[in-house]
């Protein structure tokens, strides 16, 4: 069998970058002889990430001696042509879909940015990583030995999106299989129905504590994505954003949040008095030590 050719793919948005990339993925699935390396700029919001987007999209070809593929979908039409200026094959799905549904239906569209312009958020208190639950034969295996497993996510989550392109950048085929709620994509695992379960690590420790016997599951150390939690705050009111970040970094600073996660992650908890006893991460104690807003690219 031949190596798969091998292609680097941004996806660019003013926004999450969520549906540049769930559309952007939609299309390299029909292509499995291709190895992407896939990687998001979200929020590109200002001329000068404009700019650095370029940069580093140029420096990207330059290494790898071949253009990227880029997916955008930027609402600014003069960073869009910044961007659209870089060594790549760029597809915007504003101007290769909006323009035409226009002229359609004889309208404009609104064409505006996201929830995240329209809101701001707090310091980040927790960051979630997406991981892979599997009986705890299974423990100790990453996504390259989970060749034909059935792996169920839940109905309405990401998890679906991200295994899926997990496994393809790795040449892994999977066999996908949806739960109707946590509690159900669970189930299927307890029973057998499904090899592995994939979801937001504390989605997982929840839901293996209710199990009638969670230490026949383990999470598997492969991590699919990072998602900081953080409040989400008006827009337009800078004073009360500051002061809701003052407490959560004093919390911080003072060792005190992590005082409040191990008492839910390393303490047992009622009803059933269940130790989750999962430690803080290292992504956790950065956050801790160095408190900050910023999204994960």
């Amino acid at each position: 069998m031949p190596n798969p050719i091998a292609r680097t793919v941004f996806f660019v948005s003013d926004s999450t970058g969520l549906t540049a990339e769930a559309l952007g993925h939609s299309l390299l699935t029909q292509f499995e002889n291709v190895e992407f390396k896939q990687i998001r700029i979200p929020f590109l919001d200002h001329i000068d990430k404009a700019r650095e987007a370029l940069a580093r999209i140029n420096a990207q070809a330059e290494t790898d001696g071949i253009r990227p593929i880029v997916f955008t979908t930027l609402v600014n039409q003069a960073h869009a042509e910044i961007v659209h200026q870089a060594d790549a094959y760029s597809v915007s799905f504003f101007e290769s879909f909006l323009a035409p549904l226009e002229k359609e239906l004889g309208a404009k569209s609104t064409h505006t940015v996201g929830r995240s312009q329209q809101v701001a958020f707090s310091t980040t208190f927790f960051v979630s990583e997406v991981k892979a639950m599997v009986p705890v034969e299974l423990a100790g295996k990453s996504l390259k030995d989970m060749a034909n497993k059935r792996v169920v996510t839940t109905i309405g989550s990401t998890a679906d999106r991200l295994i899926k392109q997990a496994s393809m950048s790795r040449g892994v085929s999977i066999r996908s299989f949806v739960g109707r709620s946590q509690a159900n994509s669970m189930e299927m695992l307890a029973k057998g129905e499904a090899d592995v379960y994939v979801a937001d690590d504390a989605a997982l420790l929840g839901v293996r504590s209710g199990a009638d016997n969670p230490e026949k599951f383990a999470l598997l150390d492969d991590s699919y994505s990072v998602e900081p939690y953080g409040l989400i705050l008006p827009k337009d009111d800078p004073q009360f954003k500051q002061l809701v970040d003052g407490v959560l970094i004093g919390l911080m600073k003072s060792g005190q949040m992590e005082k409040i996660y191990n008492a839910w992650f390393m303490s047992p908890i009622p009803p059933k008095d269940r130790n989750l006893n999962y430690p803080l991460s290292p992504l956790n104690k950065a956050a801790y030590a160095n408190p900050n807003d910023r999204p994960v690219n």
